[in-house]
């Protein structure tokens, strides 16, 4: 299916959901931002336990700089995700730093109630690109990509595991591209190097590795957002889905459908792309149903695709807004 067919009913989700949180703003809230020299401004997004704002910072100097303010309401969070997830990402936020993943300016907590991530502002994000329904040149999506994946070969290297890279997750600055929501995002390696083997299912459907969808045996985090990247180049230069999305893959039935496509490869490019062999070389190697098999990250960029690097002159200004 399209991905500018299938966000509908997830935009119109988002904005029920975005009302409720808007009406959740109070003076108390206003003053405490006000007391960390930042203005909160409209609402420009949101996901299932936060809500984003455009806002201001004042920073050091007196430069007052546009920033994304991602709000938690820690009494509604189940939990779970107040106390395990939300406390994973604060530290992690605060301690990765890449030229590819979005700033954090600071976070500020107040009495274990709500949590303000405060964050550079981005021009759009790649979901809002893909959206408009126009095929992406393949130098840009060859640019676009090594980016991304500079950013999750970083995040693996410190031992973290993402969870959830999707198109929605990964920003636009400037015309670079920048990770971001570290929401189901966690430490992925012990001490010694070894791996913290995981069963949970984190992120959406769409992007999911067979490993997680089937959850037989612990696996990798991190070798499964190998999987979910290569959902998001097959989107990126197809504006498809390579196996399937929306509410069809969420039903039971639909989750083991969408199981049997992935393990059997039915996925297939477009005319354009078909006799394309790097393209095709990479797609089946990130998108191997083994996981065992697949391509790591630290793999990726050594691909015969990457060979070939793309002047700034291709880098057109592509980017949706927020």
């Amino acid at each position: 299916m399209l991905i500018v067919s299938d966000m509908t009913e997830q935009k119109q989700q988002k904005q029920e959901s975005r009302n409720k949180l808007t009406t959740e703003l109070t003076d108390e809230i206003k003053t405490i931002l006000k007391d960390q020299d930042i203005e909160m401004l409209e609402p420009i997004d949101n996901g299932s336990t936060s809500i984003v704002f455009k806002g201001l910072l004042t920073i050091d100097g007196g430069q007052v700089v546009d920033v994304a303010i991602k709000f938690v309401n820690l009494d509604k969070q189940s939990d779970k995700v107040r106390n395990k997830y939300i406390p994973q990402e604060i530290s992690l936020v605060e301690r990765l730093k890449h030229k590819h993943i979005i700033r954090t300016y600071k976070v500020v907590k107040h009495k274990n109630k709500y949590v303000f991530i405060v964050s550079e502002l981005a021009d759009g994000d790649l979901i809002k690109v893909l959206e408009k329904g126009e095929l992406l040149d393949e130098k840009l999506v060859r640019e676009w990509f090594r980016q991304i994946v500079k950013a999750v070969e970083y995040i693996h290297r410190k031992g973290v595991a993402h969870r959830d890279l999707k198109a929605d997750n990964i920003l636009i600055v400037k015309n670079t591209m920048k990770l971001c929501d570290f929401g189901y995002a966690r430490q992925s390696r012990n001490d010694d190097g070894s791996v913290k083997m995981v069963r949970t299912l984190c992120g959406t459907i769409e992007y999911a590795s067979p490993e997680s969808l089937s959850r037989l045996q612990p696996f990798d985090p991190m070798v499964s957002d190998c999987f979910s990247l290569g959902v998001v180049l097959y989107t990126m230069l197809t504006l498809n889905f390579p196996f399937g999305s929306g509410d069809c893959v969420r039903s039971k039935e639909g989750r083991s459908e969408l199981l049997a496509n992935i393990k059997a490869q039915q996925w297939s490019l477009p005319d354009n792309y078909k006799d394309n062999n790097n393209i095709c070389s990479l797609l089946k190697q990130l998108l191997n149903p083994d996981p065992s098999g697949r391509i790591r990250s630290c793999q990726i960029l050594s691909h015969p695709w990457f060979s070939t690097i793309p002047s700034t002159n291709h880098l057109q200004q592509t980017n949706g807004s927020q």
